[in-house]
């Protein structure tokens, strides 16, 4: 399939789906303070931090795929100060992979109490509605409540702490959690991560030199002892264990 029709596909199903988020979700949406310009992507926030949630969705691959295309709709958390606090702890010269202001990104699939990774499929325009009713009883149920749960870096703290399994990995994985806790102010819950984690790995010690640093750890002490305990940082003995 050329690029051109691949293209022509994709709008059309974006054509289909604008009409569906606007009877279903925006009247969801729009009580909880979203914002919405007819795209398939609703936000709130400021500044200081965003939410968004967008209907994303994938092409079928396939030929003889009778879907038209897989709805795979995504969170994502943003706030500016994480991304400063990953600069001071990689270093000006390190290269980040994502965008370092990023704190949760994620499908909606994993938001319910079962963590199904649901996707919604859809095989042609007499589905519009079912699927509409459907995303629309999902995002009620299960992606409002969780969004209004995590709206803030120290909500997605506290979550990750009390072991919540409904937050997926954040990008760049632990290194941003540590981020995260330096931001809200837990800098002996964010040395105990990054030391469980780079323990007895001298790549990874060499690695996060700066982080270690930054946090007070020397990386060439304690090589021996249990990841668990903080060579160089005796003021961390307190806090919590590691996420």
């Amino acid at each position: 399939m050329t690029i051109k029709k691949t293209r022509k596909r994709r709008q059309h199903v974006k054509n289909l789906l604008v009409p569906v988020l606007e009877e279903h979700i925006w009247p969801l949406l729009e009580p909880e303070g979203f914002s919405w310009r007819g795209s398939l992507r609703f936000w709130r926030g400021n500044s200081s931090g965003r939410q968004t949630l967008e209907f994303a969705f994938r092409m079928s691959r396939k030929r003889t795929d009778p879907v038209l295309a897989y709805i795979c709709p995504r969170i994502t958390v943003r706030k500016p100060g994480i991304g400063e606090q990953m600069r001071r702890l990689l270093g000006d010269n390190k290269k980040m992979k994502n965008d370092p202001d990023v704190l949760l990104h994620q499908s909606v699939g994993l938001v319910s109490p079962d963590r199904a990774d649901t996707r919604w499929i859809l095989f042609d325009e007499e589905d519009l509605s079912d699927l509409g009713h459907s995303l629309g009883e999902y995002v009620k149920t299960h992606v409002i409540p969780f969004l209004n749960r995590y709206r803030s870096c120290r909500d997605i703290v506290d979550g990750w702490e009390a072991g919540d399994e409904r937050l997926g990995p954040p990008p760049d994985g632990w290194i941003r959690m540590v981020a995260a806790c330096l931001d809200v102010g837990r800098e002996g819950q964010a040395a105990k991560i990054l030391w469980s984690k780079v323990w007895g790995k001298a790549e990874l010690r060499e690695e996060y030199r700066h982080a270690l640093a930054r946090l007070g750890i020397d990386p060439a002490l304690g090589l021996r002892d249990d990841p668990g305990s903080l060579p160089g940082a005796e003021s961390t003995s307190k806090t919590r264990s590691p996420l």
